[in-house]
């Protein structure tokens, strides 16, 4: 567990966790004022504190491979978050809160248990890599392609689904079934 008076260290820009067995975050984290880069992977983590909305400055937030089943709508409020990694939790749904994320560019949701795209990500307006890999997605309705749109890169490879419908034809931004080649920098970098 980390020390509940962690949030006196207010100059720090920089907390990198992974790999400690601490299940939670102390509320005392939303006090890191200049925190810029959060790193809580393989954790162990089953909640994250509501305090995070308090991290202004934040704008890498990796809490991947942990045991997250929801991810609270504070999260929203991070308006200098441009990359997010999710992957490998047991999400089902995100709130809807997630839209607010306006500098957001990555999003990695890989390894989840979503049963589709979630309607919030259609309205977000910078969001460029959305990563949703090893999901149960069966399905991507016209309307959410459209909402889309200003994608880069939409990877959903590894789903129940495997047929691109014929009117998709062009939108080379889409990844479904076996794409062999494709480098993994461009979605951490």
């Amino acid at each position: 567990m980390l020390p509940s008076n962690i949030g006196c260290l207010r100059h720090l820009t920089f907390l990198g966790v992974n790999g400690n067995p601490l299940t939670v975050l102390p509320e005392e984290l939303g006090d890191l004022s200049n925190l810029q880069e959060l790193w809580a992977a393989a954790c162990g983590l089953v909640s994250l504190p509501s305090s995070i909305s308090k991290l202004r400055q934040l704008r890498k937030l990796g809490i991947h491979d942990n045991r997250l089943t929801a991810v609270p709508s504070e999260l929203g409020r991070l308006h200098s978050l441009r990359w997010l990694n999710l992957a490998g939790n047991e999400l089902q749904d995100i709130p809807d809160t997630l839209n607010l994320l306006e500098s957001l560019v990555f999003l990695n949701l890989d390894r989840n248990w979503f049963l589709h795209v979630p309607k919030p990500l259609s309205d977000m307006a910078s969001l460029q890599v959305l990563s949703m890999r090893s999901n149960r997605i069966t399905c991507l309705t016209d309307d959410m392609v459209l909402g889309l749109s200003k994608l880069t890169k939409l990877d959903l490879r590894e789903n129940p689904f495997r047929d691109q419908p014929p009117h998709w034809k062009g939108l080379d931004f889409i990844l479904l079934g076996d794409v062999k080649e494709i480098e993994a920098t461009e979605f951490f970098s």
